[in-house]
């Protein structure tokens, strides 16, 4: 790295040895012996290189470059080419899947699936090179690449947008309609057609509605990861994104910037984690039960994050006893960056111990039912999930209007409460999981 740096392999060892201490790279990873007391642990690459990315610090590249300002320079390009492949890619997958779902076992159907099969098993390097010689050497429609700011980028963000969304065509629309085809031989399904719904209608308010937790684990997880860019096309296409500063970076060896975009991936992943739980409960509320106590479950993940949270309960009472400590958290406070820092940190927690919480929900009671044993679900929630909320379990079963449906509903909770049923009462939505 310091050769690549200074500009050759003949580099004497003094002029190595000058690069690495002017950048701290001379000092031991994680522990300095050679330091008394406390910075042994400080004075080290680790303390001096990530410890500061935990504040959103990135500090400076091998080059001397400010990180941070080079990451909102290039945010913006990076979502103008993400954004409009991921929204215009999902609807094209979505609408291709339903297509091929409505005409099911058919030859269109067939040759869907045959061109769907093709499409993933094709490069997407191949995508990107024969756009380019068709629509930009032979066509002439838009350029080779190349960004300018402005409106006047679309004409260049025209190609790269079109590529992205038809090399992730195939898989996508393979993996909904492999979703909606599983929805529809259900029977909430069939009880739809029998009360005379068109086909569409079907597809549209039930299907689609009761496939949409797999859609949500891949869609709502991945929009945060929009902002880091894509590393092929930014390169390939000359778009001056995060996706191209990443690459750039990896070729000088410029493990700053490296690290700084693999931290910054790395939270942005967590958020889409987040994002997709939170995604579940307003689509699936779930059901809790007021009627008895829930049986509660314990992780072994669940007392680390009780342990975690102990220390840092003994970390706070210790920084209130020391005044050295107490001075150290009102220099925090003047900066902007280290309070965000702090409560992102105190929200981590939070979450982390709502989410650590876990408990079976007690089955609904049913009237005339041959047990009044009280039943608990199979299903574990977690405090975290009962927040979110938007419904509660008695909400959810006012949503059956029809009769016919509700007396089956309620023979088949009986069932379960009898059986020792391993199925929830309801499916996705509040529709009846029967059989």
């Amino acid at each position: 790295m310091a050769r690549l740096a200074i500009g050759g392999q003949r580099v004497d060892t003094e002029a190595i040895e000058k690069w690495k201490a002017d950048r701290g790279y001379d000092k031991p990873l994680f522990y300095n012996g050679a330091q008394p007391g406390a910075a042994a642990l400080m004075d080290t690459i680790f303390y001096e290189r990530s410890v500061p990315l935990l504040r959103f610090d990135f500090g400076f590249s091998d080059a001397g470059r400010d990180i941070s300002y080079e990451i909102r320079q290039r945010m913006g390009p990076s979502l103008a080419l993400a954004l409009p492949s991921f929204v215009l890619g999902l609807l094209a997958s979505v609408s291709f899947a339903l297509l091929l779902v409505f005409f099911r076992a058919t030859r269109l159907d067939f040759a869907g699936v045959v061109l769907c099969v093709l499409m993933l098993s094709i490069s997407g390097l191949f995508y990107i090179i024969a756009g380019q010689w068709l629509f930009a050497k032979v066509l002439r429609w838009v350029p080779y690449s190349g960004f300018i700011d402005g409106w006047d980028s679309l004409r260049f963000l025209i190609l790269p947008v079109l590529v992205a969304v038809i090399s992730g065509l195939g898989s996508e629309a393979r993996f909904y309609r492999t979703l909606f085809l599983e929805e529809i031989g259900k029977d909430y399904v069939r009880t739809a057609r029998a009360k005379g719904l068109s086909e569409r209608v079907v597809l549209f308010r039930h299907v689609l509605r009761n496939a949409s937790l797999p859609i949500l684990t891949g869609t709502v997880s991945a929009i945060p990861l929009l902002f880091m860019g894509s590393l092929i096309a930014e390169s390939f296409f000359g778009i001056p994104g995060l996706g191209s500063y990443t690459i750039d970076a990896i070729n000088a060896q410029d493990f700053s910037v490296v690290r700084a975009m693999v931290f910054l991936g790395s939270a942005l992943y967590i958020v889409g984690l987040l994002l997709a739980d939170i995604s579940y409960t307003l689509v699936d509320p779930g059901f809790v039960s007021s009627n008895a106590m829930p049986q509660f479950v314990f992780l072994w993940t669940d007392v680390f994050i009780f342990g975690l949270v102990v220390a840092l309960v003994a970390y706070g009472w210790r920084v209130c006893r020391s005044a050295a400590l107490r001075a150290t958290w009102r220099s925090v406070g003047q900066s902007t960056a280290a309070m965000c820092s702090a409560v992102i940190l105190m929200l981590f927690v939070v979450v982390a111990v709502l989410d650590s919480i876990h408990y079976r929900p007690v089955l609904p009671a049913v009237a005339d039912a041959p047990s009044p044993e009280v039943v608990y679900s199979p299903v574990v929630r977690s405090a975290l999930d009962d927040l979110m909320s938007l419904t509660r379990m008695g909400q959810a079963e006012k949503r059956i209007r029809h009769p016919g449906i509700a007396s089956i509903h309620q023979r088949d909770v009986a069932g379960r409460r009898a059986g020792r049923a391993k199925l929830p009462a309801t499916g996705p939505c509040g529709q009846t999981a029967f059989g």
